[in-house]
């Protein structure tokens, strides 16, 4: 095998001078011009050539105004620079600045104080349906330390009654759900206890089984599939046990696999 060298491209002082001047930062000389870069790096002359690009432009107020008028849509101005956006939006100019353009993907920053997180707060009695209902306003508490002293009141389960799992509130969760798997999503700690202390099949027999035409030779083809221990927690065997429970037919169903 021949190995043939590389050739690498050779640029003047000159040259490089004027490209960097061109660029408003050193990461599009980076992105923009890599050959030219690793010319730098391997000359070692990259600092010097860097040195010529120009600093960030400092962002007054009227400047701020001048360049948001560029653009017709919020978005626009996001991707056509997101130094003066986000400028803007830290500086506190963002409604003086987008006030004539068009809302596009992406509006308004909303800015999260202790007194709207509080206001939110106020509206539930429990912390799980805070943390499901106002996922950003709980993850604001959460990162500014406010949790603690707001939530002081409010009840960590379900409700007001702070429900514990028993087979009787797993029964009861259960009939509001059509299907396990709307029991999975909606009440995944329901579902888990019903899972960990087998109450699936004794919660599960007003749900619909699917479409699937269960005859007693397809239900025990499905299970006999499985592990004894797993059909708890195997998707395939869900829809067979809503059936079975539907129909009462489980100890033929048993009886039918001791048998294969």
């Amino acid at each position: 095998m021949t190995y043939v060298k590389k050739v690498w491209p050779e640029f003047t002082i000159e040259d490089l001078t004027k490209i960097a001047e061109s660029c408003l930062s050193k990461e599009e000389f980076r992105e923009k011009y890599k050959e030219h870069y690793s010319f730098c790096l391997r000359k070692k002359i990259n600092k010097q050539i860097l040195s010529l690009i120009q600093h960030k432009k400092k962002w007054t107020k009227e400047a701020l105004i001048e360049d948001a008028k560029k653009y017709n849509k919020i978005t626009d101005w996001m991707n056509g620079n997101i130094s003066a956006y986000n400028t803007a939006l830290k500086k506190e100019f963002y409604s003086e600045c987008t006030q004539h353009m068009i809302k596009g993907v992406f509006g308004p920053v909303q800015k999260w104080n202790h007194d709207k997180v509080k206001e939110i707060y106020q509206k539930y009695d429990n912390v799980r349906d805070l943390r499901l209902q106002d996922t950003i306003a709980y993850n604001t508490s959460i990162r500014n330390g406010w949790h603690k002293e707001l939530s002081k009141d409010m009840k960590r389960g379900y409700s007001k009654a702070n429900l514990k799992w028993t087979f009787e509130n797993v029964s009861n969760e259960a009939l509001k759900y059509n299907s396990i798997k709307e029991l999975q999503i909606k009440s995944p700690s329901a579902y888990n206890t019903a899972i960990r202390k087998k109450w699936l099949l004794n919660v599960i027999g007003h749900m619909n089984g699917g479409n699937t035409k269960w005859t007693l030779e397809k239900l025990v083809d499905v299970l006999s599939q499985h592990p004894k221990n797993k059909w708890y927690k195997t998707k395939e065997c869900q829809a067979a046990f809503v059936y079975i429970k539907r129909h009462k037919i489980k100890d033929k169903v048993l009886e039918l696999l001791d048998n294969k």
